[in-house]
């Protein structure tokens, strides 16, 4: 005779070997351009970390002076301390050398892994230190995340040409997590030319109709535009057009680009309007905390010429996804440290599971 008890051990066997149901699932996003490093020295990780002076109970002699920009020796660690007290689980990154996201990785611990490739030469392993070499990667936490593949695409007329003269490049990557397969890009645009940002904007949202279309899933775009949401009047601005925020956004057409590019990732000419929705813009207003302008320069605190809002986080207009919270965050502590010229923009964002075509 058989028990009861095997019968419902067998049952939960069976159970536990049928599929499961995808979830809901929260990316806790961020995207942060660091500013590459400028200042370069031969300071360890271990060095700088040597030099904090943790046990100072004295007040500083004064609050936020005018210390202008520090070597990233001493911006790396303040900066991912606060990625970490931020609790995401995925981000893009703007503006990064090579030395600098092996020292974030290497900071962040075991727990995350990063994609991308240097803009100048199309590999994730020249550590000259050039400028050109400034990578835009995706990090997330392989805990919540599995990388299904991604690739690299130069914001030109020739996106396929390894080194373009870009400010970056668009770095696309697929995951699956609990709700399903989404796609996650991070772009940076040109901060001299329009023609070039709106370049830039027309390539990446293209490619992210294709993704839409393709996956049928959410799509999520971190970056560092140089174009903010409405136009400026800064004198000697080179990036206070918002033309490449507009195609971005589908309130103006793209550009024509590449052929090759548009034959690769093709996307039908009958298609859904498709864009992407600045996540700020429907946000639920009492979600939205923190800071105004995401850049500030490494200037005296609130001097106000200086400040934009030109970092997004975006998500497709097909769907699959809510906002539940919008911030900017701070790069400036009580010393007057700048992690960065620009500040972290968090954005807590639930992928739902399901089909989400445009």
């Amino acid at each position: 005779m058989i028990s009861a008890s095997f019968v419902a051990l067998v049952a939960t066997l069976g159970l536990a070997l049928l599929p499961q149901p995808a979830l809901s699932q929260t990316i806790n996003g961020m995207t942060y351009n660091i500013r590459f490093d400028s200042l370069p020295d031969n300071v360890t990780i271990a060095q700088s970390i040597a030099a904090l002076n943790g046990n100072d109970i004295q007040t500083p002699s004064a609050f936020y002076p005018n210390t202008n920009e520090r070597p990233w020796s001493q911006r790396r660690i303040p900066l991912v301390n606060g990625i970490k007290n931020a609790g995401v689980n995925m981000f893009g990154m703007e503006e990064a050398l090579v030395r600098q996201v092996n020292d974030v990785q290497t900071l962040l611990g075991s727990d995350w892994a990063h994609v991308g490739v240097s803009r100048a030469d199309g590999t994730d392993d020249n550590a000259s230190g050039a400028f050109d070499n400034e990578f835009g990667p995706i990090f997330w936490k392989k805990s919540e995340f599995d990388l299904l593949e991604f690739d690299t695409f130069w914001l030109s007329q020739t996106p396929f040409d390894v080194g373009t003269k870009a400010p970056q490049a668009g770095t696309t990557a697929r995951f699956k997590g609990s709700s399903g397969i989404f796609t996650a890009m991070v772009t940076h645009w040109d901060d001299q030319s329009d023609e070039a940002r709106e370049v830039g904007a027309s390539l990446i949202i293209h490619r992210a109709n294709f993704e839409a279309l393709n996956t049928k899933r959410p799509v999520l775009l971190f970056g560092d535009f140089n174009s903010p949401a409405v136009n400026l009047t800064t004198p000697g601005c080179n990036s206070c057009t918002n033309g490449a925020y507009q195609i971005i956004t589908g309130a103006s057409p793209p550009l024509a680009i590449n052929e090759t590019f548009a034959k690769k990732f093709p996307v039908p000419a009958k298609s859904p309007k498709f864009h992407m929705v600045d996540l700020k813009t429907v946000a639920p207003k009492e979600s939205i905390m923190g800071n105004f302008a995401t850049f500030t320069g490494f200037v005296p605190y609130g001097e106000t010429d200086q400040m934009k809002r030109i970092d997004f986080i975006m998500a497709g207009s097909n769907g699959g996804w809510e906002v539940e919270t919008y911030k900017v965050g701070t790069n400036v502590y009580d010393d007057g440290l700048y992690t960065s010229d620009h500040r972290p923009v968090f954005s807590d964002i639930t992928l739902k599971p399901g089909n989400f075509a445009p």
